[in-house]
Protein backbone atom coordinates (compact mmCIF):
# COMPACT_ATOMS: atom_id res chain seq x y z
CA UNK A 1 0.00 0.00 0.00
CA UNK A 2 2.11 2.66 -1.45
CA UNK A 3 1.14 6.47 -1.21
CA UNK A 4 -0.22 7.04 -4.81
CA UNK A 5 0.89 11.24 -4.42
CA UNK A 6 4.10 9.76 -2.80
CA UNK A 7 6.75 11.24 -4.88
CA UNK A 8 8.81 7.97 -6.36
CA UNK A 9 12.98 8.39 -5.53
CA UNK A 10 15.16 6.12 -4.02
CA UNK A 11 15.13 8.23 -0.91
CA UNK A 12 11.24 7.96 -0.04
CA UNK A 13 10.36 5.03 -1.63
CA UNK A 14 8.69 1.89 0.72
CA UNK A 15 8.45 -1.43 0.66
CA UNK A 16 5.54 -3.57 1.02
CA UNK A 17 5.27 -7.30 2.20
CA UNK A 18 3.66 -9.74 -0.56
CA UNK A 19 2.63 -13.29 -0.39
CA UNK A 20 1.39 -15.19 -3.78
CA UNK A 21 -0.01 -18.18 -4.26
CA UNK A 22 0.35 -20.02 -7.57
CA UNK A 23 -2.01 -22.70 -9.11
CA UNK A 24 -0.65 -25.96 -9.83
CA UNK A 25 -2.27 -24.44 -13.19
CA UNK A 26 0.71 -22.10 -12.59
CA UNK A 27 -1.61 -19.25 -12.49
CA UNK A 28 -2.24 -17.27 -9.25
CA UNK A 29 -4.67 -17.90 -6.92
CA UNK A 30 -4.11 -15.43 -4.40
CA UNK A 31 -2.10 -12.17 -3.84
CA UNK A 32 -2.33 -10.42 -0.40
CA UNK A 33 -0.25 -7.32 0.35
CA UNK A 34 1.07 -5.67 3.34
CA UNK A 35 2.49 -2.16 4.28
CA UNK A 36 5.42 -2.58 6.85
CA UNK A 37 4.01 -1.56 9.56
CA UNK A 38 0.85 -4.33 9.34
CA UNK A 39 1.97 -8.15 10.43
CA UNK A 40 0.75 -10.91 9.03
CA UNK A 41 -1.52 -13.29 10.44
CA UNK A 42 -0.21 -17.14 9.41
CA UNK A 43 -3.57 -18.59 10.57
CA UNK A 44 -5.48 -16.47 8.28
CA UNK A 45 -2.60 -17.47 5.29
CA UNK A 46 -3.07 -21.15 6.10
CA UNK A 47 -6.94 -20.97 6.00
CA UNK A 48 -6.80 -19.68 2.88
CA UNK A 49 -4.46 -22.49 1.27
CA UNK A 50 -6.66 -24.69 3.12
CA UNK A 51 -9.57 -23.11 1.30
CA UNK A 52 -7.92 -23.08 -1.97
CA UNK A 53 -6.83 -26.88 -2.13
CA UNK A 54 -10.59 -27.69 -0.74
CA UNK A 55 -12.25 -25.79 -3.64
CA UNK A 56 -9.50 -27.08 -6.44
CA UNK A 57 -10.67 -30.59 -5.55
CA UNK A 58 -14.55 -30.24 -4.72
CA UNK A 59 -16.88 -28.27 -6.51
CA UNK A 60 -17.98 -25.94 -3.67
CA UNK A 61 -17.04 -22.62 -1.87
CA UNK A 62 -15.79 -21.52 1.35
CA UNK A 63 -17.87 -19.10 3.28
CA UNK A 64 -16.53 -15.88 5.32
CA UNK A 65 -14.75 -16.77 8.22
CA UNK A 66 -14.85 -20.37 6.87
CA UNK A 67 -12.61 -22.85 9.19
CA UNK A 68 -11.66 -26.60 8.37
CA UNK A 69 -14.25 -28.98 8.87
CA UNK A 70 -17.03 -26.36 9.22
CA UNK A 71 -19.98 -26.50 6.30
CA UNK A 72 -19.49 -25.67 2.73
CA UNK A 73 -21.54 -23.75 -0.23
CA UNK A 74 -22.50 -26.40 -3.02
CA UNK A 75 -21.43 -24.98 -6.55
CA UNK A 76 -24.18 -25.48 -9.17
Amino acid sequence: MLDEDATWDVESADSVRALYVVGPDRRVKLAMFYPNTTGRNIDEILRVVDSLQLTYRLNVSTPVDWQVNARLTQLI
